[in-house]
């Protein structure tokens, strides 16, 4: 059950593979673009461990089912802990934007294919989006 919020963030690097037919020069940027995604969160993840592990002894992250929170409080306070809470779900949901914004664009491109209903294969006329999809 703990690992599923892990699971969830780690997922991220897939949304730019479906996207790939609109990436310009996707041979050299699909490549780019995983490697320092990866190792951007890679770092990310790393520092803020060694953080929580700075602000808190082990057998008191133990103890928290929110890590962040407790260490931010134990580092900063109670009011900085709550805005790192809310930063945290602002990054969730900015997640989440990029997975239902990217999985339109596999219906769009199975439709342009012939392989999915034409209706999905359009684009809005004004906004130049594959509305329908």
């Amino acid at each position: 059950m703990a690992l599923i919020a892990v699971f969830w963030a780690y997922d991220g690097w897939i949304y730019i593979t479906w996207v790939s037919g609109e990436v310009k020069e996707p041979q050299r940027n699909i490549p780019r673009g995983m490697f320092l995604g990866v190792v951007s969160v890679g770092l990310i993840y790393l520092a803020m461990n060694m953080t929580y592990v700075y602000a808190l002894p082990i057998a008191e992250i133990a103890k928290h089912e929110t890590i962040a929170h407790a260490a931010a409080t134990a580092l900063f306070s109670p009011a900085a802990a709550t805005w790192l809470s809310a930063l945290i779900a602002v990054s969730c949901f900015g997640a989440m934007a990029s997975c239902a914004l990217s999985g339109a664009r596999v219906y769009f491109a199975m439709a342009r294919d012939g392989a999915f209903f034409p209706k999905m294969g359009e684009v809005h006329p004004r906004w130049r989006t594959p509305h329908s999809a």
